[in-house]
């Protein structure tokens, strides 16, 4: 990642309370020593007796702990002040994946091959599903100054306005 993402590209990677966190990783092979990098610390639990409070998506201060990527993107992109925010292929359908062969985003990764699925592994994948379908779902409600728009085609994430992502692309050129 650090030789193909340009030394003008600012960083932002996210604490925890893991010994062998990312700033671990990165400290340890010193990297991004070009770059400017920001971190988030995330620790906050959003278990079942969560009440929501704004200072919990303010990444000056300790965050949620996301169980996906995309919802430190979704919280970094609504503290940064986007007015608009377009998911594509965040759809949470991956639940419904069976066969063994698509259950990750990829192909071919090199512990795939070896990975063991078994109940206990699905239970796991679902009940993270669900955490990150809930955090998704605060989101919806408490956003104010951006709309979170959703342009995937097979989606569970209804609490998002659905629109056609070609449709986007078209309005896009249309108003240069």
């Amino acid at each position: 990642m650090e030789i193909n993402v340009p030394t003008t590209t600012t960083m932002i990677f996210g604490l925890n309370y893991y010994k062998f966190n990312i700033k671990y990783i990165i400290d340890k092979y010193k990297l991004f020593k070009n770059h400017t990098v920001y971190w988030y610390y995330a620790g906050v639990n959003t278990n079942e007796y969560y009440d929501f409070n704004p200072k919990d998506i303010d990444i000056t201060n300790m965050i949620w702990m996301a169980n996906t990527v995309s919802v430190y993107a979704l919280i970094i992109a609504i503290y940064t002040g986007f007015n608009e925010i377009y998911l594509v292929d965040i759809d949470h359908n991956q639940i419904f994946v069976s066969d063994k062969e698509n259950i990750r985003f990829y192909k071919k990764a090199e512990f795939q091959n070896s990975e063991n699925i078994n109940l206990s592994c699905l239970t796991n994948d679902l009940m993270e599903a669900y955490k990150s379908f809930k955090q998704k779902s605060i989101l919806s409600r408490i956003v104010k100054n951006s709309k979170i728009l959703n342009c995937s085609t097979e989606s569970l994430l209804d609490m998002f306005i659905k629109i056609k992502l070609k449709d986007v692309i078209n309005d896009k050129k249309h108003q240069k």
